[in-house]
């Protein structure tokens, strides 16, 4: 292999491992950006149920 062809190997490696890696770091932000949304409308929802009972009593588990 010559060493061109070997620099242009690495170079190829380099750059597929880090476009691996934003891929990555992008699809986990996704992932976690979801989650977040998620939670965030069941919190709502258990509000909106604890506001629609009577002072005193306790939400429905």
């Amino acid at each position: 292999m010559t060493p061109r062809r070997l620099t242009s190997g690495i170079t190829s490696s380099i750059t597929s491992a880090i476009t691996s890696a934003i891929t990555s770091a992008i699809a986990s932000s996704i992932a976690s950006s979801i989650a977040a949304a998620s939670a965030a409308e069941a919190l709502r929802e258990r509000l909106e149920e604890w506001q629609a009972t009577p002072t005193g009593m306790a939400p429905p588990s």
